[in-house]
């Protein structure tokens, strides 16, 4: 192997690897940010990944999310939407926000770090069905 081929390899080496470092930094430094979830983000797919709550300040809602994200940074946590229907507070999360993620969401908001403390802090999760009749038995 001459020299001009040897330079030709170290070359492109070297751009490869400078091209993997920049790469690599550009994904660590979005990881820990919390993203802003947008209503564009629905149109994409229908969503089903929406938590009711009633009896609830917004503010208290507001608070406990975002102790929520702050304990969840290294998960790459995104920000959910709330809209205020029927004196009911709907969270709704992107569609592809994992299901355990939105597990520990629910758990989390039922045990809200000094909020559940409070005494006006009644939170009850709505499930969106229609009440069962009861079968007779």
């Amino acid at each position: 192997m001459n020299n001009k081929n040897l330079i030709i390899l170290v070359v492109i080496a070297s751009v490869i690897i400078i091209a993997m470092f920049f790469l690599r930094q550009k994904t660590d430094n979005n990881s820990n940010e919390v993203k802003a979830f947008k209503e564009k983000d629905l149109i994409q797919i229908t969503n089903n990944k929406i938590v009711i709550v009633k009896n609830l300040k917004q503010e208290y809602l507001e608070i406990a999310i975002e102790q929520f994200l702050d304990l969840n940074k290294g998960g790459n946590p995104i920000k959910p939407k709330i809209t205020i229907f029927d004196n009911k507070l709907v969270i709704t999360f992107p569609y592809d926000i994992e299901f355990e993620t939105l597990c520990y969401f629910i758990n989390y908001m039922e045990y809200a770090h000094d909020l559940s403390l409070k005494p006006d802090y009644n939170l009850k999760f709505m499930d969106g069905t229609k009440p069962k009749k009861e079968m007779n038995g």
